[in-house]
């Protein structure tokens, strides 16, 4: 339950099946959190490498 395709596959399945509630939220803020923290880290090692 920690994956992303875990969350992205549960806020799917809420969406078509019409069970749009609370939990709908945890996922997106589960996925951009992961989110954030991918485009951080990516940022961080460009520049490394940039700068070298």
């Amino acid at each position: 339950m920690c994956t992303p395709l875990y969350h992205a596959v549960e806020l799917i399945r809420g969406l078509t099946t019409g069970l749009v509630d609370g939990t709908l939220f945890v996922h997106v803020a589960y996925l951009v959190v992961m989110g954030l923290n991918g485009l951080r880290i990516a940022a961080a090692r460009l520049e490394q490498l940039l700068l070298t």
